[in-house]
């Protein structure tokens, strides 16, 4: 009986071992493939997340405020290069900023359209209310963080009428949509998007026979027993 639980222990860890993430840090995401709804010339989308607070990038918008409340789409998301689980997020906004948005994530080769299927996206944090005080919300090095491992969301400026996050799907891409502009424009304006995940981990092959024969190396033990 000992030599059982000893070899069902092993097993176990070997399984357990197999299938644990490995940790990643923050992602390096310059150079990756971005895409967004529009960009102005001189603020390219790769700006939001070249690790540099002072280049920006700025979304296509209509003249004069022309938009109306309730229908502000206004989107860009990136490749992480590989499925991660997002540890945490972390935003530098201009003025431009939405009053409502949300952080999904899509786990496949090739990001679907949002503006045609969104539905393919999982949600992971909703912000909703979002107002800016004062005007000015570049005035500290992060407006937003986002720490999915306590599910928790911070707002540096401004307040936020609800909160909503969640952290529990895997993606290789992440967006920030906003359906919802803050008033000071209807464009969207970002300087950095900082992303910290970890990589789930598939068990190899050649591990998962390692468990298999262990498995049944274990279960003829069992039976030369009951002989």
């Amino acid at each position: 009986m000992k030599n059982c639980t000893m070899l069902l222990a092993l097993v176990a860890m070997v399984v357990l071992a197999a299938g644990a993430p490995a940790p990643a840090g923050i992602i390096d995401l310059s150079g990756q493939t971005v895409t967004a709804d529009g960009e102005q010339n001189g603020f390219d989308k790769e700006f939001a997340f070249d690790n540099d607070a002072s280049t920006r990038w700025v979304s296509g918008y209509l003249p004069n405020n022309e938009y109306q409340a309730g229908t502000h789409s206004r989107w860009i998301y990136v490749d992480l290069g590989e499925s991660y689980y997002i540890d945490k997020v972390r935003i530098d906004m201009e003025a431009a900023a939405p009053e409502d948005y949300t952080l999904s994530v899509y786990d496949g080769d090739t990001a679907p359209d949002p503006d045609t299927d969104f539905s393919s996206w999982t949600t992971i944090a909703t912000i909703t209310g979002r107002s800016d005080e004062g005007g000015a919300y570049n005035n500290t090095t992060w407006d937003e963080t986002f720490d999915f491992l306590l599910d928790t969301h911070t707002s540096h400026t401004g307040t936020v009428a609800t909160s909503d996050v969640s952290g529990s799907a895997p993606g290789r891409w992440i967006m920030l949509h906003s359906t919802k502009g803050v008033g000071i424009s209807d464009g969207l304006s970002l300087f950095d998007m900082e992303v910290t995940g970890t990589v789930p981990v598939v068990p190899e092959p050649s591990t998962l026979a390692l468990a298999a024969v262990g498995l049944l190396g274990l279960i003829g033990f069992g039976r030369r027993r009951k002989r």
